[in-house]
């Protein structure tokens, strides 16, 4: 008997739980469904510009029935209804979802609903609610069953939108998923196509009307044709097999700020004031600096451009895994990690105007960055010209065959160094040519905080801002004294240059140093640097070539010739100069080569041994 009347009280216990627990869950589900709806309206409403509302709510034991009214106001003010969804509410505290197991308030679904008669999809969404937020999965698909189904010229096999919030509504999250997407404009002038696309949207709320974003997107397996109007044989492709780009960070306000700048600049374009196109840059730059944080990440691989001009690849990744917070558009260029690989294999492009055809084979450039203090870039060239366009026969006005760039970068904050090498198999000026160009350029121990001053400097120069009164000389002068900057007790710079001429060989060596540069507490002058500097300065020059060149400009004996009224060409002063250079021994003829031998610390200058005489009757050339 004790057994039995046991056996009845749990199962009444259980019974009771069975009905009461979804009951229970059912009330809590519609007063969640309430407050979220009403916060929803409060804080998006007017963003939106849509209301939400809850009608004909039917609660019962295990599950609810309700309808979900959608409302806007037209251009008169007057309330439209844009659409009726019904709504099927499972009460939990237990569901299942996907094959996964739940616990939570319950489930609220919708399938295979229209929002208007023209609407081309059904659109279905299930959205179960846990304790603490709500998980949305939204899915537009064809109203069509003969497959894509367009709205307007966008088309796609299914849409879906993951979405998650807070009870509050003051957070919320987006992920939305297009399978098989396609796009045609009306003139067919544009169509795009891909496999999959990927947008994601995070919302927190900071203020009124203040929200703070993080944005992402993915594409994969994406194409694009572009036909400029009229031009039928004028197309260009682009083909992508991957782009990933996650967590760029959007501040309402600072956002709405940077927005006004750009209205600012186009309506002084528009009244006719002059704005530098720099200023545009500088916008751009401020809003990298607004939106990428240390965990700002973009991908792209197999980036392909075809045109009528040529095709050119591009792989390309980049992070900042550390970017200080906060910080500076100089931290976001010095501080990412990347790789670069561009391909083109054959480009040529006519500029009508100048009437020029420029033409570039086998270009690449493949570049590696671990921060700004380990950096590396390689550029290679097949070939590179610069043509008349209607003269196809004439030789190209300038030309270079086996080019090649490389440039490196090391050291830390204290003492920067980088490497600059270049070499060029035969460069022509029209028939002028010139043959194995090689040329290194070394930078050792640069102050690289100085970096900062001198991103800050050009900032000032390039932005538009007519509220600020400095004039531009001045800011000019302290961009000067930011580089200056850059020079220590140990920073030096070396040039080594050689070239083969039809007339002989040039060799040109450089070192520049500044041993004995006092230490500076406060601003320094151009004159502190000028004067602490150690310099040399060794060209070996073919004598057959600047005999030739002197011939040309039929120099008189005499440097000091009666001008004429126009003033002499650059050629003119430069072949005056070095017959004075000649004449006073600072270029020494040694068997078919000029020499010049420089060697001097601030103003105390040798050449060939012989101190500058600086009282010289001829100008520098202008």
């Amino acid at each position: 008997m004790r057994r039995s009347i046991r056996f009845t009280i749990i199962t009444a216990i259980l019974a009771l739980v069975y009905f009461a627990l979804p009951f229970t869950c059912g009330i809590f589900l519609q007063s969640s469904l309430q407050h979220f709806i009403s916060y929803e309206n409060e804080r998006l409403g007017d963003t939106l510009g849509a209301h939400l509302a809850l009608t004909g709510y039917h609660r019962g034991f295990f599950a609810s029935r309700a309808t979900l009214q959608i409302d806007r106001k037209d251009a008169q003010g007057r309330t439209v209804v844009l659409g009726q969804v019904p709504l099927d509410i499972t009460h939990g505290p237990m569901h299942v979802t996907n094959g996964r197991f739940h616990l939570g308030l319950g489930v609220i679904s919708a399938t295979d609903f229209s929002l208007g008669k023209k609407w081309p999809y059904l659109l279905s969404f299930h959205e179960y609610v846990d304790f603490m937020r709500f998980h949305g999965l939204f899915m537009l698909k064809p109203a069509s069953a003969s497959g894509n189904s367009a709205l307007g010229a966008l088309q796609a096999d299914t849409l879906e939108l993951e979405t998650a919030s807070n009870l509050t509504a003051d957070q919320f999250s987006f992920l939305l998923t297009g399978n098989n997407v396609h796009y045609q404009n009306v003139t067919k002038t544009v169509l795009t196509h891909a496999q999959k696309f990927v947008g994601q949207l995070s919302a927190s709320r900071a203020g009124e009307h203040h929200w703070q974003l993080d944005v992402g997107m993915g594409l994969d397996n994406a194409h694009l044709l572009l036909t400029l109007p009229g031009q039928e044989n004028a197309r260009f492709g682009v083909n992508v097999d991957s782009i990933d780009l996650s967590n760029l960070h959007v501040d309402t306000k600072n956002i709405a700020a940077w927005l006004s700048k750009i209205v600012r600049i186009d309506e002084a374009n528009s009244s006719g004031k002059s704005v530098p196109p720099a200023a545009w840059i500088a916008l751009f730059q401020e809003f990298l600096t607004q939106s990428v944080s240390r965990d700002t990440q973009a991908h792209v691989e197999g980036f392909s451009l075809m045109s009528p001009m040529g095709d050119f690849e591009v792989t390309y990744d980049t992070s900042f895994p550390g970017l200080p917070s906060p910080h500076d558009y100089f931290d976001i260029a010095t501080g990412n990690v990347s790789t670069l690989h561009v391909s083109v294999p054959s480009w040529s492009y006519v500029d009508a105007p100048s009437n020029t055809r420029f033409n570039v084979g086998n270009l690449a450039i493949s570049g590696a960055n671990n921060t700004v203090f380990a950096r590396h870039l390689t550029l290679t060239a097949e070939n590179f010209a610069v043509k008349n366009a209607q003269l196809s026969e004439a030789p190209p006005l300038f030309s270079a065959t086996a080019i090649s760039y490389r440039t490196e970068s090391s050291g830390d904050s204290r003492a920067w160094s980088r490497t600059l090498r270049w070499r060029v198999g035969t460069l022509c000026f029209s028939e002028d040519c010139y043959k194995k160009i090689v040329g290194d350029l070394k930078l050792e121990n640069l102050n690289f905080s100085a970096f900062r001053d001198i991103a800050a400097a050009t900032q000032q120069v390039v932005q538009y801002d007519t509220s600020q009164p400095e004039t531009l000389q001045s800011k000019w002068e302290k961009l000067a004294l930011a580089y200056a900057k850059l020079i220590t007790p140990e920073t030096s710079a070396v040039l080594s240059y050689d070239m083969a001429t039809g007339m002989g060989d040039m060799t040109v060596y450089a070192a520049l140093s500044w041993p004995t540069l006092p230490a500076i507490k406060n601003n320094p002058t151009v004159d502190t640097f000028l004067d602490n500097a150690d310099y040399q300065l060794r060209a070996q020059l073919p004598a057959n070539y600047i005999d030739a060149f002197m011939q040309q400009q039929k120099i008189n004996a005499s440097p000091d010739r009666a001008p004429t009224d126009a003033p002499p060409s650059f050629e003119i002063q430069l072949a005056q100069v070095t017959k004075r250079a000649i004449d006073s021994g600072y270029l020494k003829k040694v068997g078919g080569d000029y020499i010049l031998d420089m060697v001097g610390r601030g103003g105390d200058m040798t050449i060939n041994g012989m101190a500058l005489q600086v009282d010289s009757p001829v100008p520098l050339p202008r």
